[in-house]
């Protein structure tokens, strides 16, 4: 890190200082907005910064972002990049950051097998079954290695942009109110981060009123087909949503792969399903339990 320094030879009054926070807080209040320029990481107290967030900050104290400097420290095996920003005013210098990000990250280094045939296929040290976080507990997934030229450009970017925002909350002493780079940890790990390494206190959940009676119900259908939409390949938690549509068009989702995979062999053999639903946000259906006739020549 660079040291942070000043055109004057003096230091500042303890009213210029509270004046300089002041300013943050007003430019949060009337051009910021919350999750597109800072937010809060589930388990941390304190609002992070993100870029769109620190670009405001260097515009509000005109402060020059000079151009990256890239260090290359990728291997064989891993992309991985270093790069540091300076913040200059008048071309002197007032802070730099250094951010750095390697294919080796949990987020970068693993993707979801697009099939089992895939997944058997691949080399035993380059393949994993990992315990997931979902909608409906624990689950299961199959994993192979990212390979680290895919992502290459996706690093270099990440790391810029760590760089970034570290340079940005030392230039405008705004360590206080952010903290930096946690909205870039994986929740498994952002989770459990506070200062000084102590265990964040878990967010305390209000109790949930259960749904109006108009907002659950049962439909009998045989299902018209499955609808599939999938994660992005570099998504941190990949999901497969199915969509189970009825013949008067309406569509029942679930992440639920057993009930996808029951309504595609519904469909496969027109049989008819019984499907518990909850509406969900006024506007989803959501499955919440699904039976398939055993005998498909009874469907109607």
């Amino acid at each position: 890190m660079g040291e942070l320094v000043t055109s004057d030879q003096y230091p500042l009054t303890a009213n210029a200082v509270i004046a300089r926070v002041r300013r943050i807080q007003e430019v949060m209040k009337a051009v910021m907005k919350k999750d597109t320029h800072y937010g809060v990481i589930p388990g941390c107290k304190k609002e992070s910064l993100y870029k769109p967030g620190a670009e405001v900050l260097l515009l509000t104290f005109r402060i020059a972002a000079e151009a990256p400097i890239v260090e290359d420290l990728s291997t064989p095996d891993a992309i991985r990049y270093r790069v540091t920003r300076n913040g200059t005013v008048n071309g002197v210098l007032v802070a730099s950051g250094i951010g750095e990000c390697s294919s080796d990250e949990e987020k970068y280094k693993w993707r979801k097998a697009v099939c089992d045939q895939e997944f058997d296929e691949t080399p035993a040290d380059r393949k994993r079954s990992a315990w997931k976080n979902g909608r409906d507990g624990v689950y299961q997934v199959k994993q192979i290695r990212t390979n680290p030229a895919d992502v290459a450009n996706t690093i270099l970017k990440m790391a810029d942009k760590r760089g970034y925002v570290a340079m940005s909350i030392l230039a405008t002493a705004a360590g206080d109110i952010f903290t930096q780079d946690i909205e870039d940890l994986p929740p498994e790990i952002a989770e459990g981060l506070e200062s000084h390494g102590e265990p964040a206190k878990k967010p305390i959940t209000p109790p949930q009123a259960k749904p109006a009676q108009s907002d659950v119900g049962s439909a009998k259908f045989v299902p018209v087909e499955v609808l599939l939409s999938h994660s992005k390949p570099d998504a941190e938690k990949p999901w497969t949503k199915f969509g189970i549509k009825a013949p008067d068009q309406k569509v029942y989702g679930t992440f639920d792969e057993n009930f996808g995979a029951l309504a595609q062999d519904a469909v496969k053999d027109k049989s008819e399903v019984t499907v518990g639903w909850v509406l969900e946000k006024g506007k989803y259906l959501t499955v919440k339990t699904l039976t398939v006739q055993s005998d498909p020549g009874s469907a109607q």
